[in-house]
C-alpha cells in the first residue's frame, strides 16, 4: 500500500523548506487544514510523522542554531513529541513499512533524549533495532543516550557498566554493514573516540556480568521478576540495557546528600515511602495481569449482571489499585522537590504539575530555581510533568494524557467501569444503551494505560535521584563543616508486622 499523493507532497515539502521558518510555518498551517480531510488509517500516521519533522525543523532553526538549547520550554519538542506519539498508537502505524517505522521511534526517542528524559529514549531506540537491527540512526543515538545517561549516576559501579554498553553501541553503530537514512556516521565515530578515552572498557568488561542472577527462590517470584524486567519496570538504572538479571533488583536510592545537622532524616524517610509506594503498585498490577482462576475472595459475592460485559474480580480491583497508587506518586514527587530544592510552596497547593512555576502558576513563568538550571535529569523531570493533564494546564506531550486523567478521578471519586467485551462489541455500550454515569473501559485498554502509568512513575523516581546528585555536584559542599550520617538498611525480617 502506498501513501496518497498529497501525504506525499507533503512529505516531500518538509524536506524542501527546512532551511525556512515563515516557510516551514506556513506549510504547517496549511497542512492542518488538511488533516480532516485524510480518511485512511496509514495516511494519517504518515501526515503526524511527517508534521513532526516539520516542527523539528522549527527546532533546529529557532533554537539549535540561536544557542538556546538549555531553555527548559521547547514549543516545537513538545509539538514534535505529541505528533510522534500520536503516529506510534495510530491504527495505521503497523501498516507502514519498517524503516518509517524505525525513523518514528528513532525521532521520538532522539527527542525525549534532548529534554533529559534518557531512559525512555533508550527504550524507543531498541525498539527501533528490534525492527531493523542495522539502522544507523538508532544504533548511534542508543550509543550516545547511554554515554549521557552514565554521565548522570551517582553509583560509579553502574556508570561504569552504562560507559561499557555506550562504547559497545559505538562500535556496532560503526560497522560495515549498518544503514544510515541520513548523515551523521563521522559524528557518532568522534563519539565513540572520545567514550572510549574515558571509559576502562577492558577492566569493566572482565567483571560484567550482566546475566545469570537468582531471579528468586519460588516459581512465582522468579515469574514476576522475569517479567518486570521484561518490562524495564525495576528501580534499577541498569533495567534500561534490557531485561538483563543483573538489574533485576530495586536499588534506587539517594545519592549524598547535605542537610542541616540537627535535621533528622526526613528526606531518606520519604523517598524510602515514595520507593516501597511504587514496588507494591507493581505487585498489584502484575497479580492482577497474571491471576488465571477467580480468587477466593469473589466467591459467593452477589453481584448483578447489567449485560454489557462487566469485569468484576479482585484481579481488576488489583490493576485499579496499582494504577491509584503509581498516579498518587506524581504529586509526593512534587513535594519532594519543593522540600529539597526549598521553593518554600504551599503545602496544600502543591501539584506535579505546577511546582516548576512561580506561585505554581504557569503563567508567571518557571520559578527562579530552575530558570537557568543546567540539570538535564531535572529537566527531564519538568517534561515528564508534561505527560500528565490538569484542565488549568492543557497543554501536554501525551495524546492519551486527558483519559489518564480521567480514569484517575473516576478512580478516586467517580465510577470506573470495566468490561470484558469481544472486541467486535465494543465496550461502551450495553443492551440498554450507554451507560452515561460510568467511564468505560475495556479490560485490555486499562492494562494498557496502567503500564503507561507505572512507567511513568519509575521515570520520575530514577530522575529525581539523579537530578540530585547532579543538584549536589552543583552546591558543591566540600568547604562546608559537616558530619557524615550513614544509615543501615531496613534488614529483610523487618518487613513484616513485629
Amino acid at each position: 500500500m502506498r501513501e496518497s499523493q498529497t501525504i506525499r507532497e507533503i512529505g516531500i515539502s518538509i524536506d524542501r523548506f527546512c532551511d525556512s521558518e515563515a516557510e516551514t510555518r506556513a506549510l504547517i498551517q496549511g497542512a492542518e487544514k488538511m488533516a480532516s480531510a485524510l480518511t485512511e488509517a496509514r495516511d494519517k500516521t504518515l501526515f503526524a510523522y511527517f508534521m513532526s519533522n516539520a516542527w523539528a525543523n522549527l527546532y533546529n532553526l529557532r533554537v539549535v542554531n540561536t544557542g538556546k538549547a538549555w531553555a527548559w520550554e521547547q514549543p516545537e519538542l513538545q509539538q514534535q513529541i505529541c505528533l510522534l506519539r500520536t503516529a506510534l498508537i495510530s491504527s495505521g502505524f503497523n501498516d507502514l513499512d519498517r524503516i518509517p517505522r524505525c525513523q518514528i521511534y528513532t525521532n521520538l526517542g532522539n527527542a525525549l533524549n534532548t529534554v533529559g528524559r534518557v531512559g525512555e529514549a533508550l527504550e524507543h531506540w531498541d525498539r527501533a533495532i528490534m525492527l531493523i537491527p542495522k539502522f544507523g540512526m538508532a544504533l548511534g543515538n542508543r550509543a550516545l543516550g547511554l554515554e549521557t545517561y552514565a554521565r548522570g549516576q551517582y553509583d560509579p559501579g553502574h556508570a561504569w557498566i552504562l560507559w561499557l554498553n555506550a562504547v559497545d553501541a559505538y562500535e556496532a553503530a560503526l560497522a560495515s554493514d549498518v544503514y544510515f537514512d541520513s548523515p551523521g556516521k563521522d559524528q557518532i565515530a568522534q563519539c565513540r573516540a572520545r567514550a572510549a578515552a574515558i571509559a576502562p572498557t577492558d577492566a569493566v568488561r572482565q567483571s560484567y556480568a550482566p546475566d545469570g542472577h537468582s531471579l528468586g527462590r519460588s516459581q512465582v517470584e522468579r515469574a514476576y521478576r522475569a517479567w518486570a524486567l521484561q518490562h524495564r519496570l525495576f528501580l534499577h538504572p541498569l533495567n534500561e540495557l534490557g531485561p538483563i538479571s543483573l538489574a533485576a533488583r530495586d536499588v534506587l536510592s539517594q545519592p549524598s546528600f547535605v542537610a542541616p545537622v540537627n535535621e533528622p532524616p526526613m528526606l531518606v524517610g520519604f523517598f524510602n515511602q515514595l520507593k516501597q509506594e511504587y514496588v507494591s503498585a507493581r505487585w498489584l498490577v502484575y497479580s492482577g495481569i497474571s491471576a488465571e482462576h477467580p480468587h477466593f475472595s469473589d466467591r459467593d459475592v452477589l453481584l448483578q449482571d447489567t449485560l454489557d460485559y462487566p469485569a468484576y474480580c479482585l484481579g481488576v480491583e488489583q490493576i485499579k489499585a496499582g494504577y491509584r497508587l503509581a498516579y498518587s506518586l506524581f504529586d509526593k514527587v512534587a513535594f519532594f522537590i519543593n522540600r529539597y530544592w526549598q521553593l518554600g510552596c504551599p503545602e496544600r497547593k502543591i501539584s506535579f504539575r505546577a511546582i516548576w512555576f512561580h506561585h505554581q502558576q504557569p503563567d508567571m513563568g518557571l520559578h527562579q530555581t530552575f530558570v537557568d538550571a543546567q540539570n538535564l535529569l531535572l529537566r527531564g523531570l519538568y517534561w515528564i510533568a508534561k505527560d500528565l493533564f490538569v484542565p488549568s494546564m492543557r497543554d501536554t506531550t501525551e495524546p492519551a494524557a486527558r483519559d489518564l486523567a480521567a480514569i484517575r478521578n473516576h478512580l478516586e471519586h467517580k465510577y470506573l467501569k470495566v468490561t470484558d467485551a469481544p472486541y467486535e462489541f465494543g465496550c461502551s455500550v450495553g443492551p440498554f444503551g450507554k451507560d452515561t454515569l460510568a467511564h468505560v473501559i475495556s479490560r485490555n485498554d486499562l492494562e494498557e494505560k496502567t503500564f503507561k502509568i507505572l512507567k511513568l512513575a519509575r521515570a520520575a523516581l530514577i530522575h529525581l535521584v539523579l537530578a540530585m546528585h547532579t543538584e549536589e555536584l552543583r552546591r558543591n559542599h566540600s568547604g562546608d563543616g559537616f558530619v557524615p550520617m550513614v544509615l543501615p538498611t531496613v534488614p529483610q525480617r523487618f518487613k513484616r508486622r513485629r
